[in-house]
């Protein structure tokens, strides 16, 4: 407070002559627009609207060709311009209040000084922040979006995993040994293929990719976001001082990231390559602009000749999946075979 004091003290010396101007001017607010001091902010905005309409139609009968309605239209405009000043002032709670209190103390200039530049430059804040619950309400939306796609694209893979005739033999299997030699009804037979499944997916059933993980609100953009910023922010700035400024060599994890986007490999699709190969690409240093360069054409001219390079188990890999359409579909690993 006693900053806003210092600056209160300040600002009043260098805006001595313009007080005047400050809210309606020599006007009362509340006179101007017909209002009350207990008036809402509802009801202020209504005679604001009451007030304009009228003057509207004292314009559209004034006779523009007659020197007194001339003189009453910028009577007119004035007070056009005085309504509006008195509803900024009265539909803006900070404002309104340092309003008051200059009603109320019209004696106290340091204080009103005081009340009245805090109100001022805190609508100004709130004016420039009122993007930000703009900005809330759309991330809100697109994480709700994200929630329900990620839903759908769930139980889209799990569908295709149940249709896998190696699931259904397993499923098959579990039912027998949860019923054992048990006659059951209708009912008990669904419920009892419920559990198998359950004990079948959690026991005999790896997946990975997109859509396989069950979905979580923690995992969508709203909560993501705030995660994700500090973490990319901290990675670049983190990457430029080592790798940029201090000049320093690449360790194993670095050298893992860069490898990967100067081969342009995902990294859940570089945990598919077995370890050796993974070394040997290391250690060609493909970071280097020079180093890829050479690695590239090598594998074209081994593709070529026929021979295999270190990425060609890969690459036949990847095509075959966009080949059979299960590109980035959840990959089903049935650890035990159905019992006959």
């Amino acid at each position: 407070m006693g900053i806003w004091l210092c600056v209160a003290l300040v600002l009043s010396c260098a805006d001595a002559k313009d007080e005047s101007r400050r809210y309606c001017g020599e006007e009362d607010c509340y006179e101007v627009l017909g209002a009350k001091r207990s008036s809402t902010r509802a009801e202020i905005k209504k005679e604001y609207r009451e007030a304009v309409l009228d003057a509207k139609y004292l314009n559209k009968k004034a006779d523009p060709n007659n020197a007194t309605a001339v003189k009453l239209e910028n009577m007119n405009k004035l007070f056009d311009q005085q309504l509006t000043e008195a509803y900024e002032v009265l539909s803006n709670a900070l404002l309104r209040s340092a309003y008051d209190y200059h009603l109320d103390h019209p004696d106290s200039k340091l204080m009103h000084d005081f009340h009245y530049w805090r109100a001022l430059n805190q609508a100004r804040i709130l004016a420039k922040l009122s993007w930000v619950p703009k900005l809330l309400g759309g991330l809100l939306l697109l994480s709700l979006a994200q929630y329900l796609n990620d839903w759908k694209n769930y139980a889209n893979q799990m569908g295709n995993i149940r249709v896998q005739p190696a699931f259904q033999g397993r499923v098959s299997a579990r039912e027998k040994e949860l019923a054992g030699t048990k006659k059951l009804s209708k009912d008990e037979k669904a419920k009892l293929h419920e559990q198998a499944e359950h004990d079948v997916f959690a026991s005999d059933v790896q997946v990975d990719g997109a859509g396989c993980q069950r979905p979580a609100i923690r995992n969508t953009l709203m909560f993501q976001l705030p995660i994700s910023l500090p973490r990319a922010a901290y990675a670049e700035a983190r990457w430029f001082v080592l790798f940029k400024v201090l000049q320093q060599d690449y360790g194993e994890v670095d050298q893992t990231f860069v490898t990967r986007q100067a081969l342009g490999i995902p990294q859940a699709s570089w945990a598919d390559i077995d370890e050796e190969t993974r070394q040997a690409l290391l250690a060609r240093k493909l970071w280097d602009e020079s180093n890829l360069r050479t690695f590239l054409e090598e594998e074209k001219d081994a593709e070529r000749q026929g021979k295999k390079g270190l990425l060609t188990t890969f690459k036949r890999q990847v095509d075959r999946n966009m080949t059979n359409g299960h590109f980035g579909k959840a990959k089903e690993k049935v650890v035990g075979q159905a019992q006959r």
